[in-house]
């Protein structure tokens, strides 16, 4: 019997009043294996747990399924369209939290907040973590930390930011670029940014402040 409607966005999920013990068999989906597969990586490398969602889903009545999975959030779905014992069709979504097997960066030195990656202050451990937080070897090398971390402490991409290379107040070499000529004056920083970040600079105090983009330490471009 038809019990209630809910809707995800223009998704109506029909619930019926079925016993949870029917969805929850133990010929579930193998949840890590297709997560696996979605992400290419080997079935022992991955790493699901439930987070919310309908019951569990029951392999013999699936009749679809696809996988989706938002990395910069370490989580993944399964929406699965299946045929209830009553002869509706159904469709459950399941969300899981993954972590995947890889060598990751640990402490092994407290650092202070704003400190650069320093690889001396660093082990590489093969350990479970959560999917989309590991940051790659580019970014490490272009961080600093965004707060003081204990020996321990495994570095995700939450805990870094881009390096500062000017500081709010530096005198910074300011070069203004057309197609034919290119001239470079100081000027004053008024913000702090990292390289590629664009950031407020004014030549002298009075002025109309105006946009620069970072290219070097304390060396920024104007385009004209």
């Amino acid at each position: 019997m038809l019990t209630h409607c809910l809707r995800f966005n223009w998704l109506c999920l029909f619930i019926l009043a079925t016993p949870h013990s029917l969805y929850a068999a133990e010929s579930g989906l193998n949840i890590e294996l297709i997560i696996s597969k979605h992400l290419g990586l080997q079935v022992n490398r991955v790493r699901a747990e439930k987070m919310s969602g309908l019951s569990a889903i029951v392999a013999s009545q699936v009749i679809k399924s696809k996988v989706a999975c938002l990395t910069e959030l370490g989580r993944c779905s399964i929406v699965a369209q299946i045929n209830s014992p009553q002869g509706y069709i159904m469709t459950l979504i399941n969300w899981y939290e993954v972590y995947v097997l890889k060598q990751s960066p640990v402490l092994n030195e407290s650092v202070e907040e704003g400190e650069a990656y320093n690889p001396s202050k660093v082990v590489f451990k093969k350990q479970f973590v959560k999917l989309g937080t590991w940051p790659s070897k580019r970014k490490l090398v272009s961080s600093e930390f965004l707060k003081d971390f204990k020996p321990g402490d495994a570095i995700s991409s939450y805990m870094l930011r881009d390096r500062l290379i000017v500081v709010a107040g530096d005198v910074v070499t300011v070069s203004y670029l057309n197609k034919h000529i290119s001239i470079e004056a100081e000027a004053i920083a008024l913000s702090s940014g990292s390289l590629g970040s664009e950031i407020n600079i004014v030549r002298s105090s009075g002025e109309e402040a105006f946009r620069a983009i970072v290219v070097g330490p304390k060396k920024l471009e104007v385009k004209i």
